[in-house]
């Protein structure tokens, strides 16, 4: 019975990790708090990190930062250098407009993990939010060259160039909804 409850938490789990990759965070949020309830109830204490580290994922998905900071910061309590916890928790912070402890544990990050492309990112991404912009561009180019796939270049666009695409995306919404 404990085996079956293990490998059910464990089977939840995937099944929460394959809906929050799909862009599905309700449904990973509520697949993750089935699996951790399986896990304590079998002891599997070892997919307890994996499943609040995935709870604050979703809720950070979500838009529930709030909720995703106290995941990340119990995860933290337990492993205070756990890269993806404080990844987490540092996403939170940005969403909270709490931009300096966003900095600061990116910061911490890119100590423990110089070469953490989400962290460079995220911190360019904050020091453009705090008007720093060399700082900025350094990060996110830092991010581009470790993980050119996830961060590609950025698209300069004249401002006319960008008035046509604007104005033939606002054409097409018109025309999707005209036919409905």
């Amino acid at each position: 019975m404990v085996r079956d409850r293990a490998a059910e938490a464990a089977r939840l789990l995937a099944a929460a990790e394959e809906a929050l990759d799909g862009g599905e965070g309700e449904e990973a949020l509520e697949l993750a708090g089935r699996a951790e309830r399986e896990a304590r109830r079998a002891g599997a204490t070892e997919l307890l990190p994996d499943l609040v580290l995935l709870q604050a994922s979703a809720l950070n998905h979500l838009g529930r930062s709030a909720e995703a900071l106290a995941r990340a910061e119990s995860l933290l309590a337990g492993s205070p250098r756990d890269n993806a916890a404080m990844l987490e928790r540092a996403f939170a912070l940005w969403e909270l407009c709490r931009l300096p402890e966003a900095r600061s544990q990116l910061e911490e990050i890119l100590r423990l993990a110089p070469g953490d492309a989400w962290a460079h990112h995220l911190l360019g991404v904050v020091a453009e939010r705090q008007g720093e912009r060399k700082l900025s561009e350094k990060h996110l180019a830092r991010a581009r060259r470790l993980d050119p796939e996830e961060f590609p270049e950025p698209v300069h666009l004249s401002p006319e160039a960008f008035d046509a695409i604007a104005g033939n995306l606002s054409q097409g919404v018109c025309q999707v909804r005209l036919t409905w």
